[in-house]
């Protein structure tokens, strides 16, 4: 984070957490950034005479077994606690210290529909664009119109995606995502000989080039007249994103040589993503929309076992009720830049709701417009 994760915040704004009153000023200190762990997680004695209230600071439980001390005691000094947990199942060397609620907010999923956008205030640059044949009320269709056979039906929704998960800090070598994406597809009337209706491209654009990292020839065979997923899987890490002078490193470098190209290597937001479409005749195609989602997080604990999610929630949830009422917020994936994490932090903040949780969550927004950044806001899902 840049202007929030700072030792010392004030936040000017006279708020009502949950019941409490009267309504106070929040300041308070980020702490968890200190190495010092004598310090960082357990001597307030530096903290708590400033008058601070709040604090952001890693809530950890008691493991005797290996002399891990909890440090709920400190921390119920402050009238308002940001539990700033951020381990995850990669990374904890105890399955105790997994953050579940940090990790699944990590999710990445998103749903493109032609012609239309399911989170408000998108751009207009981005979207699944129809170049040809008819919008139909739930789909749309490329129509048995033979000059537009070769040609790209649909094309998008060119937006950024990550190349790597980023958890706790982006600069770590986290491993790669690898994305599936589901092409709703049906047939109308068959018109031609032949047998290919469509080829199914995942195209990366960057510089005015487009990289094809995975695509799929559809026949008549297989497709019907009902509505079928046809998925495809990839990687983001080709050739012309590789990481140049920062990319595997704990941090960023306090001075980047001037002229000197360099791509983060967990985003690049030169490259864009687009599904394309494009129709080879012999039958109308319709498509109805597009899902694209994460394999390790989303499609493992949002669509294979979302029991599991729920009990790693709850257990998770339970570690924390001796901080109760000072905790307020947990802390989700940090300053998201794609639009594939808006749906995973509201599921999230759903659950919790849904579990009774007095604890809700705390995402710092990375606001951004079709030029680039804009502002650095912190915006509570409530």
């Amino acid at each position: 984070m840049k202007s929030i994760k700072t030792l010392l915040f004030i936040l000017p704004a006279a708020l009502s957490l949950y019941g409490q009153s009267p309504d106070s000023i929040l300041t308070g200190s980020y702490l968890n950034s200190s190495p010092n762990k004598e310090f960082s997680l357990y001597d307030y004695s530096v903290v708590k005479p400033l008058g601070f209230n709040t604090v952001i600071q890693r809530a950890v439980i008691s493991i005797p077994e290996i002399n891990q001390l909890s440090n709920s005691d400190s921390l119920k000094q402050f009238s308002y606690l940001i539990a700033a947990n951020d381990s995850v199942p990669e990374s904890a060397k105890r399955q105790e210290n997994i953050d579940w609620v940090y990790y699944f907010s990590n999710a990445l999923y998103s749903r493109w529909i032609p012609e239309k956008n399911t989170l408000t205030e998108i751009p207009n640059t981005i979207g699944l664009q129809k170049k040809f044949g008819f919008t139909l009320p739930h789909s749309v269709s490329t129509g048995v119109d033979t000059s537009n056979v070769g040609k790209v039906f649909i094309d998008g929704p060119n937006y950024t995606q990550y190349q790597k998960y980023v958890y706790t800090n982006k600069y770590n070598s986290n491993k790669f995502i690898t994305y599936k994406v589901n092409f709703r597809l049906k047939r109308g009337e068959i018109f031609g000989s032949g047998t290919q209706v469509c080829k199914l491209q995942v195209i990366k654009s960057i510089n005015g080039h487009d990289i094809c990292l995975t695509e799929s020839l559809i026949t008549v065979e297989m497709l019907t007249n009902n509505f079928k997923t046809f998925q495809l899987s990839y990687e983001y890490d080709e050739p012309g994103n590789s990481p140049l002078g920062r990319g595997e490193g704990m941090l960023p470098p306090t001075t980047i040589p001037p002229k000197e190209e360099v791509h983060d290597s967990y985003l690049d937001t030169g490259a864009k993503i687009q599904f394309r479409i494009i129709w080879l005749g012999n039958a109308e195609l319709f498509l109805e929309y597009v899902d694209v989602y994460d394999k390790d997080i989303w499609e493992n604990w949002f669509v294979k076992d979302r029991a599991a999610r729920d009990g790693q929630i709850c257990e998770y949830l339970a570690r924390f009720q001796n901080l109760t009422p000072h905790l307020k917020y947990f802390l989700t994936i940090d300053e998201p830049h794609s639009f594939d994490s808006y749906v995973p932090v509201r599921i999230v903040q759903h659950l919790l709701d849904s579990l009774g949780s007095p604890v809700k969550l705390d995402p710092h927004i990375y606001a951004t417009d079709q030029t680039g950044t804009i502002s650095n806001i912190k915006v509570p899902v409530k």
